[in-house]
Protein backbone atom coordinates (compact mmCIF):
# COMPACT_ATOMS: atom_id res chain seq x y z
CA UNK A 1 0.00 0.00 0.00
CA UNK A 2 0.74 3.46 -0.62
CA UNK A 3 2.13 5.26 2.21
CA UNK A 4 -0.64 8.52 1.54
CA UNK A 5 -3.42 5.74 1.50
CA UNK A 6 -2.54 4.64 4.97
CA UNK A 7 -2.87 8.00 6.19
CA UNK A 8 -5.98 8.46 4.95
CA UNK A 9 -7.15 5.43 6.02
CA UNK A 10 -6.04 6.11 9.67
CA UNK A 11 -7.21 9.49 9.48
CA UNK A 12 -10.59 8.06 8.76
CA UNK A 13 -10.59 5.75 11.11
CA UNK A 14 -9.64 8.82 13.83
CA UNK A 15 -12.75 10.71 12.35
CA UNK A 16 -15.06 7.84 12.97
CA UNK A 17 -13.82 7.33 16.30
CA UNK A 18 -14.39 11.45 17.01
CA UNK A 19 -17.54 11.93 15.38
CA UNK A 20 -19.79 8.71 14.99
CA UNK A 21 -22.42 8.09 17.40
CA UNK A 22 -22.55 4.32 16.85
CA UNK A 23 -18.65 4.00 18.10
CA UNK A 24 -20.10 4.92 21.26
CA UNK A 25 -23.10 2.44 20.73
CA UNK A 26 -21.26 -0.44 19.59
CA UNK A 27 -19.16 -0.81 22.70
CA UNK A 28 -22.51 -0.57 24.75
CA UNK A 29 -23.24 -3.16 22.32
CA UNK A 30 -20.57 -5.09 23.12
CA UNK A 31 -20.76 -5.13 26.57
CA UNK A 32 -24.30 -6.11 27.14
CA UNK A 33 -23.28 -9.08 24.67
CA UNK A 34 -20.85 -10.46 26.54
CA UNK A 35 -22.80 -10.11 29.91
CA UNK A 36 -25.81 -11.96 28.49
CA UNK A 37 -23.39 -14.67 26.61
CA UNK A 38 -21.48 -15.32 29.82
CA UNK A 39 -24.56 -15.41 31.70
CA UNK A 40 -26.05 -17.92 29.46
CA UNK A 41 -22.52 -20.19 30.16
CA UNK A 42 -22.81 -19.80 33.34
CA UNK A 43 -26.83 -21.13 33.76
CA UNK A 44 -25.74 -23.78 30.85
CA UNK A 45 -22.49 -24.83 32.30
CA UNK A 46 -24.07 -24.72 36.15
CA UNK A 47 -27.39 -26.67 34.93
CA UNK A 48 -29.07 -24.11 36.00
CA UNK A 49 -33.06 -24.28 35.39
CA UNK A 50 -34.28 -20.59 35.53
CA UNK A 51 -37.33 -19.59 35.31
CA UNK A 52 -39.65 -20.26 31.43
CA UNK A 53 -40.04 -16.72 30.88
CA UNK A 54 -36.27 -15.60 31.73
CA UNK A 55 -34.97 -19.27 29.49
CA UNK A 56 -37.27 -17.57 26.38
CA UNK A 57 -35.99 -14.04 26.50
CA UNK A 58 -31.92 -15.32 27.18
CA UNK A 59 -32.54 -17.47 24.04
CA UNK A 60 -34.08 -14.51 22.08
CA UNK A 61 -31.77 -12.56 23.27
CA UNK A 62 -29.11 -14.84 22.32
CA UNK A 63 -30.23 -16.68 18.97
CA UNK A 64 -32.29 -13.60 17.34
CA UNK A 65 -31.29 -9.93 19.02
CA UNK A 66 -27.40 -10.29 19.07
CA UNK A 67 -26.55 -11.65 15.61
CA UNK A 68 -29.44 -9.02 14.29
CA UNK A 69 -27.72 -6.45 16.80
CA UNK A 70 -24.37 -7.08 15.73
CA UNK A 71 -25.59 -7.19 11.43
CA UNK A 72 -27.32 -3.49 11.99
CA UNK A 73 -23.80 -1.95 13.89
CA UNK A 74 -22.09 -3.37 11.18
CA UNK A 75 -23.78 -1.76 8.53
CA UNK A 76 -24.38 1.33 10.13
CA UNK A 77 -20.15 1.61 11.06
CA UNK A 78 -20.03 0.97 7.21
CA UNK A 79 -22.05 3.90 6.20
CA UNK A 80 -20.48 6.27 8.78
CA UNK A 81 -16.67 5.18 7.76
CA UNK A 82 -18.15 6.28 3.59
CA UNK A 83 -19.64 9.28 4.68
CA UNK A 84 -16.19 10.36 6.49
CA UNK A 85 -14.04 9.20 3.02
CA UNK A 86 -16.52 11.63 1.17
CA UNK A 87 -16.75 14.21 3.54
CA UNK A 88 -20.36 13.92 4.64
CA UNK A 89 -20.58 13.10 7.91
CA UNK A 90 -21.82 15.51 10.50
CA UNK A 91 -19.18 16.58 12.82
CA UNK A 92 -20.42 19.26 14.23
CA UNK A 93 -20.65 16.85 17.45
CA UNK A 94 -17.61 15.26 19.05
CA UNK A 95 -18.16 12.66 21.03
CA UNK A 96 -17.28 12.85 24.72
CA UNK A 97 -17.09 9.65 26.05
CA UNK A 98 -14.29 8.22 23.95
CA UNK A 99 -12.58 7.16 26.73
CA UNK A 100 -15.16 5.23 28.26
CA UNK A 101 -16.03 3.17 24.75
CA UNK A 102 -12.01 2.50 24.31
CA UNK A 103 -11.79 1.19 27.88
CA UNK A 104 -15.06 -1.35 26.83
CA UNK A 105 -13.14 -2.05 23.47
CA UNK A 106 -9.74 -2.85 24.85
CA UNK A 107 -11.14 -5.12 27.80
CA UNK A 108 -13.92 -7.14 24.99
CA UNK A 109 -10.60 -7.84 22.99
CA UNK A 110 -8.78 -8.89 26.28
CA UNK A 111 -11.96 -10.97 26.78
CA UNK A 112 -12.26 -12.10 24.06
CA UNK A 113 -8.28 -13.58 23.48
CA UNK A 114 -8.30 -15.03 26.98
CA UNK A 115 -12.21 -16.12 27.11
CA UNK A 116 -11.24 -19.82 26.31
CA UNK A 117 -8.82 -20.11 28.91
CA UNK A 118 -11.52 -18.90 31.61
CA UNK A 119 -13.92 -20.87 30.09
CA UNK A 120 -12.20 -24.37 30.25
CA UNK A 121 -12.01 -23.92 34.41
CA UNK A 122 -15.25 -22.53 34.91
Amino acid sequence: MNKNKLNKMFSILKEYRLYSKYYIKLSYFFLFSICVLLYSRYIISHHITPAPITTILLSLLVLIIIPLGALYYIIRMSVDIYKIGKNKLDKSRKNNLIWLSDIIYILFFIIANTMQHIVKYV
